[in-house]
């Protein structure tokens, strides 16, 4: 599973060139808009644990999914017969209860001679070979709980053996794209990207000049272009770079909005003014 966003070689290759018709380099905030983009704020490849061939993919370009949602699945019938073989032997109870019974039956009998052996109805000979019976018996008991305790953990790794064969999302979003179908068998590769919407960055590259103005908490309003018309939203800035571009005399700036029913795009350009 891989998790990446835009450089900032590849934010400056998009942005700066929109930057041109704007005063980028006035010592000012107020009515100074700067060019920038609205990007996912995660995107995910996700791939398999391990290699195998896949049995079902769940879902399509363009799902919504949820954290956790099932995403794939690989081809796993040994897997799960082995979780039925360790379930089988963790709930399995006779063998268990044989040892428990010869314990008590033991203790009982021991008893009943230590009381004979005293009017020497039984000999201290046949009174030690019921006492080793005894323990023999309590010792076999242990030998079981002490398998029963293995048979547990083996259920644990028969059932996370089986987890492995199974993808599941690890962020709320949409998929981006499926890269694998049913049947194929996968190394290494990814099996679908998911990109995290809500919520959504906003990525700024801003002269230096600003740095002593914008910080985390800064307000501004962000113009986003949806085809033939824009939506303004209020954002606040969420962090700024803490290493300057000497190269080009800016550094970035990263806001957040709010994207909860997933109405705003990611990949769209904007235009950013602070406050």
């Amino acid at each position: 599973m891989m998790k990446f966003a835009l450089s900032r070689t590849s934010l400056m290759c998009l942005l700066l060139p929109l930057s041109t018709a704007t005063p980028v380099f006035a010592n000012s905030l107020e009515n100074h808009a700067l060019d920038c983009l609205v990007e996912p704020s995660m995107v995910v490849n996700l791939s398999a644990p391990e290699p195998g061939q896949l049995d079902s993919v769940f879902v399509d370009r363009n799902d919504v999914v949820n954290e956790g949602d099932f995403i794939a699945m690989l081809e796993s019938q040994l897997e799960r017969s082995a979780v039925n073989l360790a379930e089988h032997a963790v709930s399995a109870s006779a063998q268990r209860e044989l040892r428990r019974r010869s314990v008590d039956y033991g203790l009982r009998t021991l008893e009943r001679n230590r009381t004979l052996v005293k009017t020497s109805s039984v000999s201290k000979q046949q009174l030690d070979k019921i006492e080793t019976e005894y323990e023999i018996a309590v010792l076999q008991l242990q030998e079981q709980q002490e398998s029963d305790t293995r048979a547990v953990l083996e259920l644990d790794r028969a059932r996370a053996a089986l987890a492995r064969r199974t993808v599941q999302s690890p962020i709320g979003g949409v998929v981006v794209e499926r890269y694998k179908n049913d049947g194929e068998y996968l190394e290494a590769q990814p099996i679908v990207q998911i990109a995290q919407l809500d919520p959504l960055h906003v990525t700024v590259i801003a002269p230096l000049s600003y740095r002593d103005q914008v910080e985390a908490g800064t307000a501004a309003t962000v113009d986003i272009e949806l085809g033939s018309r824009s939506q303004r939203i209020d954002a606040t800035v969420d962090s700024t770079d803490s290493v300057a571009d000497a190269a080009s005399n800016t550094f970035g700036v990263r806001l957040v909005i709010p994207n909860p029913d997933l109405a705003l795009p990611g990949g769209v350009r904007c235009q950013v003014q602070f406050h």
